[in-house]
């Protein structure tokens, strides 16, 4: 998630079973709202100057003012006025009396559905639900241009618009999630209906079909032999003496790429070879944090205290420059700074592992429908204990953390992508960061597991010289 939150880091299954989450301070400042208009930058003249108004006569006479109709609104202009007025919107009334301050008026309504219409333009709703989540289907037509009336279409999820593709790609992935809870049910027979996020994610996946259980068990078994690997190489560092005494494993980049679970697999082996290992989220800022350099808070609360410590940075400081107006001049200096400060903390024992990690719009809309689908596998599995009169207040909190796995964010998020990505690539490149694309999470992996091996073979040649 790219906005501020209350709940935490999200849980993942490959933080190790020890692994312990902090929970407070920091994250990114929350997103601004889709369609949120940025000051201009003034004209500039041939030389980049403000252009100065000139004082000589001139012989030409201005053409009057236009007079009459103004330029009629084209398909695009209106799309984006709708675009913006649905933000925050999940219901069809309150859609419908948003629209009407662009000047639509309704002409009919029934069982969820609306049509509205403003001058030439006609208007269509269409209510759908997805998950636990309402969502409208948007469908607008243009004025008559050419023989031919212009279209746009797409499907609203709190308050944005999804382009059909990505909508499509969540709402497949809702039901196949679903359809997985129904089987693993069946397979879970008489025994006790799970609560945990962990035990809630194995429900789903036992329902798997066998052609994808045995494609997961053969990338399981490479995962596990490269972490045996790696674990080999840590301890034999141990043993020599040169081991990192602390690990900083920071993980950042656009929602819905599995940086968490993703970034955080070699924790396994960390841990596996002895160091303890704990997470870390960082939220927006406190006003007193905001008193300091920007980078003390990551000093503060991110490096752990002891011997063979490992910590998982869950986002970090690319987000200060990509949540916020920054400059180029101001990124590259940020990145300098964070660059020394990682410098700075070799010198102390401490390796870092920097990961920007992606997945492309297609991945991050099937990881939604994923995290969409778990949220209703929770309600219903509240809803069969509330029934049977099993459910307790821990069963129903643990019902909240898998349904807080998504939220509009991450929907907003999704029609950002480029303009996020290319913001995080920026630092990225400037900082020294890895960049990992996760749009195939098993290669991702054994490429972060892979980086991580050579980063401690670097780390060892330097401690002996």
């Amino acid at each position: 998630m790219v906005s501020e939150r209350t709940s935490g880091l999200r849980v993942r299954s490959h933080l190790p079973a020890n692994t312990e989450i902090q929970t407070k301070k920091s994250d990114h400042v929350t997103l601004p709202k889709v369609g949120q208009k940025q000051p201009k930058d003034e004209a500039k003249d041939a030389f980049g100057g403000t252009p100065i108004a000139s004082t000589e006569a001139t012989t030409k006479t201005e053409a009057p003012p236009t007079v009459g109709r103004p330029r009629a609104e084209t398909v695009d202009t209106m799309w984006r006025k709708i675009d913006e007025a649905l933000v925050g919107q999940s219901s069809l009334e309150a859609a419908i009396g948003q629209l009407s301050t662009l000047g639509f008026k309704l002409v009919s309504s029934k069982d969820g559905d609306a049509e509205l219409k403003k001058d030439g333009f006609k208007l269509e709703l269409d209510s759908k639900r997805i998950g636990a989540h309402t969502a409208l289907k948007v469908e607008l037509e243009g004025p008559e241009k050419g023989g031919k009336k212009p279209k746009k279409e797409g499907v609203a999820v709190e308050g944005t618009i999804l382009p059909p593709d990505l909508w499509h790609t969540m709402k497949v992935r809702v039901e196949n999630t679903m359809d997985e809870f129904a089987a693993g049910l069946k397979l879970l027979g008489k025994n006790p209906l799970p609560t945990s996020f962990d035990g809630v994610k194995a429900l789903i996946d036992s329902g798997r079909g066998a052609k994808v259980k045995e494609k997961e068990a053969i990338q399981d078994a490479q995962i596990a032999a490269a972490l045996a690997q790696l674990q080999a190489q840590i301890e034999d560092l141990k043993a020599k003496g040169i081991a990192p005494q602390k690990v900083v494993v920071y993980v950042d980049g656009p929602d819905g790429a599995g940086k968490s679970s993703t970034g955080a697999i070699v924790l396994q082996a960390l841990a596996a070879a002895g160091y303890t290992t704990s997470a870390v989220p960082f939220k927006a800022p406190t006003a007193a944090e905001r008193s300091q350099h920007w980078l003390q808070r990551f000093k503060d609360n991110g490096i752990p205290q002891g011997e063979f410590q490992a910590v998982l940075w869950d986002r970090g400081p690319a987000g200060d420059t990509v949540y916020g107006p920054r400059t180029p001049a101001e990124v590259t200096k940020m990145a300098d700074e964070f660059k020394q400060m990682e410098q700075d903390l070799a010198k102390e024992g401490v390796l870092m592992l920097k990961l920007h990690i992606f997945a492309d719009p297609e991945k991050q809309a099937e990881t939604f429908g994923k995290r969409l689908g778990r949220q209703a596998v929770a309600d219903e599995i509240e809803g069969r204990l509330v029934k049977a009169g099993k459910l307790t207040d821990v069963g129903r909190n643990q019902l909240d953390v898998v349904r807080h796995k998504i939220d509009g964010d991450d929907f907003r998020a999704l029609v950002r992508f480029d303009e996020y990505q290319a913001k995080f690539k920026r630092f990225s490149k400037a900082s020294g960061m890895r960049m990992i694309d996760a749009t195939k999470r098993h290669d991702a992996r054994l490429e972060i597991i892979s980086a991580f091996s050579s980063d401690l073979s670097a780390w060892g040649t330097s401690s002996k010289s």
